[in-house]
């Protein structure tokens, strides 16, 4: 898990990146909350940076919010870190409404579900976003891990490390040393360029575009710099981007099917309860994930 308590941890961290998808969210789980009862304990599972409480931060709720990460804590609600979505440490029936956005499904289904259910008091709500298998966002995340698996495959972190390497100082003044060393970089240099043109048409644009701008950075820009300092920055840069794939893998394996959704669902619900489950949708269509609604009774 520590990619994602280093994601948590990162300012820009966000479950929607998108402010259009943001903004459909907000609405969403606004209109799923209307007909809830105010006030009473509210849980938010797998909470990260605490946005679905934002969200629905006009409700007079007391909120806990837990993670299995190391996240930071979150303004306005008790912050409980490294809980497993399906141990919480709660009595059950213990909150009033259990909410998760594109958290629940993270963890081992339908235990986390089952769990969710457990402590929520009879009469309470469980307001669930999940990631959709169809959805606009597990096609970008599938789009971006196979950008990333060809870029660490196709040979260029290695030949800019070496490149790295033989352009940096030597401990000596020999000049056969040096023009030794010139020449082995000229021949990476020479590599770099066919890997990047292979690269090219093996990615998505503006992801190369990227890359390229980091490649330059410490070949180009960090000249003065020390070789321990480039490679550093390197290395980190490319440990960032396999920790992201890491969350990539982890968000495509979490989507849902309708039958996964209704199977853990139905083995729930009594005769009594309610439930409702349909697919969030942005103005102009995009699909973005499951919206389930269910009512303990």
């Amino acid at each position: 898990m520590d990619h994602w308590s280093s994601y948590w941890k990162s300012t820009q961290a966000s479950a929607v990146t998108d402010s259009q998808w943001g903004d459909a969210l907000a609405e969403c789980l606004i209109e799923l909350t209307d007909e809830v009862p105010q006030g009473g304990m509210a849980l938010d599972l797998a909470s990260g940076n605490g946005q679905l409480i934002r969200y629905l931060s006009h409700r007079n709720q007391q909120w806990v919010a837990t993670d299995l990460a190391d996240i930071d804590a979150i303004e306005g609600a008790v912050t409980l870190r490294q809980v497993p979505l399906q141990s919480q440490p709660f009595s059950d029936g213990q909150f009033s409404l259990v909410c998760s956005m594109f958290g629940l499904e993270y963890g081992p289904w339908p235990s986390s579900l089952n769990e969710a259910w457990r402590v929520l008091r009879r009469n309470g709500s469980l307001i669930l976003i999940v990631h959709h298998e169809l959805s606009v966002i597990t096609k970008e995340a599938k789009r971006d891990l196979a950008d990333i698996d060809s870029f660490l495959s196709s040979g260029v972190v290695n030949c800019v490390e070496n490149m790295l390497k033989a352009m940096g100082k030597v401990d000596t003044d020999a000049k056969f040393v040096a023009l030794e060393n010139n020449l082995n970089a000229r021949k990476l240099k020479q590599q770099l360029d066919s890997l990047l043109r292979c690269l090219k048409g093996q990615v998505s644009a503006d992801f190369f575009d990227f890359q390229l701008q980091g490649i330059m950075l410490v070949l180009n820009e960090m000249m003065g710099d020390e070789v321990k300092l480039k490679l550093s920055r390197w290395q980190a840069g490319v440990g960032e981007l396999k920790s992201y794939g890491e969350r990539l893998k982890h968000q495509i394996a979490s989507a849902k099917d309708e039958k996964t959704l209704n199977s853990g669902i139905n083995g729930l619900l009594t005769c009594e309860s309610e439930f409702t489950l349909r697919e969030m949708r942005t103005k102009d269509g995009q699909m973005l994930a499951w919206a389930i609604k269910l009512q303990k009774y």
